[in-house]
C-alpha cells in the first residue's frame, strides 16, 4: 500500500508538471524554397498584391535609429557596470510584464540536415535553391504573422510622390532661405502630409512601400 501511494503521488506530480514544461516547448522552423527547372506549369498572374507590412519582417528588417543605438550603448554599460561590480538589488513596485512567449528569433544559420539538402538540391539537374530562411518560436497561439519574400521589388507605391518631387526641386535652390521656405510650405500642408519621420526639426517623408516577390 505504501509503495502504490507513492506511485499516486509521482503520477500527480508528473501531470502537474507536463503543462508548466509545455509553455516553455519552443521549436526551430526552418523553410527553404527551390525552383523546379523543368516544370511544364505557365505563371499566373495575380491581379492585387498583398500588403504585409503589419507582418515580421527577417530580410528587411528596419533601419538601426540613432536613438536605438544609444539605447543599446545604455545597456551595454549597465551590463558591463553589473558584471564588474553587482548592484544592490532594487524592489520595484510595478509588475514587469512577462515575455512573450511566442517571440520569433531569427536563426540566420543553417543546421546541419538544411545545409546536406541545400547542398543537394544545388547539384541536382531538376531543382535550384532560392531562399532560406529559419526562425524559433514558441508554441502557444495566436502565432505571430512572418512576411517570407525574396530581395526582388516587383512593386513600389509612393502616397508622397508629389512632395517627394517638390523636396527635390526645393534641394536644387541655390538660396538657403528659399530652400527652407519651401521644405516648410511642403510640410505645411495638412492635406498632403499625415505622417512624418525624423528630426522635427528637419523632417523627412516615409519610404515608398516595397512589395517583394
Amino acid at each position: 500500500m505504501y509503495y502504490v501511494t507513492k506511485l499516486i503521488y509521482f503520477i500527480i506530480l508528473v501531470l502537474c508538471a507536463n503543462p508548466l514544461l509545455a509553455q516553455d516547448t519552443r521549436y526551430r522552423v526552418e523553410l527553404l524554397v527551390l525552383t523546379h527547372l523543368n516544370h511544364g506549369e505557365e505563371a499566373a498572374d495575380s491581379n492585387e498584391i498583398s500588403d504585409y507590412s503589419s507582418a515580421i519582417d527577417f530580410l528587411t528588417p528596419v533601419e538601426e535609429t540613432e536613438e536605438d543605438a544609444e539605447e543599446e550603448t545604455k545597456i551595454e554599460n549597465l551590463a558591463r557596470m553589473e558584471a564588474a561590480e553587482p548592484l544592490p538589488q532594487i524592489i520595484d513596485s510595478e509588475v514587469e510584464e512577462e515575455p512573450d512567449p511566442n517571440a520569433l528569433v531569427h536563426m540566420e544559420e543553417m543546421s546541419e540536415v538544411m545545409r546536406e539538402t541545400w547542398r543537394r538540391l544545388r547539384l541536382s539537374a531538376p531543382f535550384r535553391p532560392q531562399q532560406y530562411l529559419s526562425w524559433e518560436q514558441g508554441n502557444q497561439e495566436p502565432f505571430p504573422a512572418l512576411r517570407i519574400h525574396d530581395l526582388e521589388v516587383i512593386m513600389s507605391k509612393d502616397k508622397y510622390a508629389k512632395q517627394r518631387l517638390e523636396m527635390q526641386e526645393a534641394d536644387l535652390l541655390e538660396d538657403e532661405s528659399e530652400r527652407q521656405e519651401q521644405r516648410e510650405l511642403i510640410f505645411a500642408d495638412p492635406a498632403g502630409i499625415s505622417e512624418l519621420t525624423g528630426d522635427p526639426e528637419q523632417p523627412a517623408l516615409p519610404e515608398p512601400a516595397l512589395y517583394y516577390r
